[in-house]
């Protein structure tokens, strides 16, 4: 089950932190490739992966942004974003179709957790429901 595989975040360490890669252990090498004939990507390597996991040049649009690697394009970084206030609120929509739980999960915190509170008005999740294999999403409707 999904939410027995996801681990807790500790930052800075274990899988896929710091955009390090992910080793499936070899007594799961087999379930590993069966995940991954279903879903078409490592799917085990990412039920591996915290939800929140801590990236290499993570971006905080805060005073604090020295703080941190600044990995916006050069355009972007000659703006100023210290007043968000004034600029419009922002819906973020994400469109699926049978979406692996913790994929879509990891994608929804990365927006809350790296998003201005100020600028985010709310996250949309569209499932077009072509299949219902993931039971998970069922509880959305």
């Amino acid at each position: 089950m999904f939410h027995s595989a996801v681990q807790k975040h500790i930052p800075g360490k274990g899988p896929g932190e710091m955009g390090a890669p992910v080793k499936i252990p070899k007594d799961k090498e087999k379930e590993s490739k069966k995940m991954f004939q279903e879903n078409q990507f490592n799917l085990m390597a990412s039920n591996m992966i915290s939800l929140n996991r801590t990236l290499k040049g993570k971006l905080m649009l805060s005073i604090n942004v020295d703080k941190f690697l600044d990995v916006r394009m050069s355009g972007c970084k000659k703006h100023d974003y210290t007043n968000l206030g004034a600029l419009p609120k922002t819906s973020i929509i994400f469109v699926f179709h049978n979406e692996a739980w913790s994929t879509l999960l990891r994608s929804i915190h990365s927006v809350i957790n790296r998003s201005p509170r100020e600028m985010l008005e709310e996250i949309i999740l569209v499932d077009d429901k072509r299949y219902i294999q993931f039971h998970h999403l069922n509880h959305f409707t």
